[in-house]
């Protein structure tokens, strides 16, 4: 059981990636404007240089044979060449994804984590049910581009605004599985028998909420992932965030077919991470 699962999401890894760069390959070359650059503002150019940008597009016009081609290159260890930062997209992803990877990882660890205690806590005290839930309805208003600006405001460190993003539904989520988990009857049976708290959410309520809960976590990663394009842009974060707004601004096709098979990796690895997690959790509980 757990190989076939473990075969199938290896098979909609390759998908994702495959269809997710062709489908990102596409909205930009249809997207209106496609064929405009600022360049051609500069009145000081001549018209051998509109020529020679229009020439440099004229392979991605036709997109089917522009893909196949760029799937090639990959295959080969090939990422294309920027037309934006004129450099090779693998030097821009080698610099960039480090500093992403850092800011993601603490605004999941303090999203998730503060997200997880706050919903044992809710489960035992009805006030601090209502504050958190009223924390987290107040925090899922805000976007993440606001957040960043308040951050910038209150020399807060910019990863809160992940936190930020990702705490309400961690939160929300968590506390209802951990919720229904104690009205189980083996719980209130356990608590009749005298269990205390403690003993009951660790023996009898998180064992039976975990494996929900780690299902969370694959669309917790893609959340942080989208949330952290405006937070980079807006804190000016050298990341690939911010690489992945700049891309999109200027059309520069080579580094958002990439940047779409990335975020389509990460998106379906976190998830099939979580749901294998979970099934081995389910076959160790048995």
């Amino acid at each position: 059981m757990f190989l076939k699962l473990l075969v199938r999401h290896i098979l909609l890894l390759v998908l994702a990636i495959v269809l997710g760069g062709l489908a990102g390959a596409a909205l930009v070359r249809y997207a209106p404007g496609f064929d405009s650059d600022a360049s051609q503002l500069d009145a000081t150019r001549s018209a051998g240089s509109f020529e020679a940008l229009r020439a440099e597009r004229a392979g991605e016009r036709q997109i089917i044979s522009y893909y196949a081609g760029y799937l090639w290159g990959l295959g080969h260890g090939e990422f294309g060449v920027s037309r934006t930062f004129h450099r090779p997209v693998r030097e821009l992803l080698s610099e960039r994804a480090g500093v992403t990877w850092q800011f993601v990882s603490f605004g999941l660890v303090a999203g998730c984590g503060f997200g997880f205690l706050a919903a044992i806590a809710s489960v035992y005290s009805g006030i601090l049910d209502g504050a958190f839930s009223l924390l987290s309805g107040v925090l899922l208003s805000i976007p993440a581009a606001i957040a960043a600006i308040a951050a910038l405001v209150f020399d807060a460190p910019v990863w809160i605004c992940l936190g930020a993003v990702i705490f309400p539904r961690v939160f929300r989520y968590t506390r209802d599985n951990l919720a229904e988990a104690a009205s189980a009857p083996h719980v209130i049976a356990a608590r009749a028998r005298g269990s205390g708290p403690a003993g009951l959410m660790l023996r009898h309520v998180l064992p039976s909420a975990m494996p929900q809960t780690m299902a969370l976590l694959g669309i917790t990663v893609s959340t942080a992932m989208a949330a952290d394009i405006p937070v980079e842009v807006m804190s000016g974060i050298p990341g690939l965030g911010q690489l992945a707004w700049q891309a999109a601004s200027a059309r520069d096709l080579p580094v958002l077919v990439i940047m779409t098979m990335l975020l389509g990796a990460v998106a379906i690895t976190a998830n099939a991470i979580a749901d294998l997690a979970a099934q081995v959790w389910r076959t160790a509980a048995a």
